[in-house]
């Protein structure tokens, strides 16, 4: 995919690169302490006050790109249960068969978006060991609506270029 920036006026001639969250937004409220009794690695964080979270990843479709989306790398909440349940099935190729499970964002995504965090969502487990999907409920939520409608690709522009993924 090449294509002239919108926003910066340079060619760039990468496909989209997904946008990450390292960690849940509560990792970071935790103290040093408290983090040395939790668990943080690339796909799951699990709290010493009883917090777990999956790595998941978020896809806007572009409105005026077909076939093209924006993922984002972020976190959702998960219960104990279907913690287990999906660290139980992580090494299975058939994922999918875990079916969604409730969740809360665990992000603050920042710009027009905001807030984000703590918006319900549904985590859906992939076959073949891809992160899961996050769906968010249903709602007003500019987030949630351009999950469903999608975004202007000069949009997209913009974000990638405030988050610093590409250099103007």
């Amino acid at each position: 995919m090449s294509f002239v920036c919108s926003y910066c006026g340079k060619r760039h001639d990468d496909e989209l690169p997904a946008l990450a969250f390292m960690q849940p937004d509560h990792w970071l409220t935790l103290s040093d302490a408290q983090r040395e009794e939790g668990s943080l690695t690339a796909d799951d964080c699990v709290t010493p006050d009883g917090h777990f979270f999956i790595r998941c990843s978020l896809e806007l479709p572009t409105r005026d790109r077909a076939g093209q989306k924006l993922t984002f790398g972020v976190w959702s909440t998960l219960s104990e249960e279907n913690d287990n349940r999906y660290a139980d099935a992580f090494f299975d190729e058939d994922q999918s068969k875990l079916g969604p499970m409730f969740g809360w964002f665990s992000n603050e995504m920042g710009g027009n978006f905001r807030p984000t965090l703590n918006l319900k969502c549904h985590v859906k487990p992939q076959d073949h060991r891809q992160r899961p999907l996050i769906e968010l409920e249903q709602s007003d939520h500019l987030l949630a609506v351009a999950q469903r409608e999608g975004i202007w690709f000069a949009h997209v522009e913009r974000l990638l270029h405030e988050s610093g993924a590409y250099e103007t």
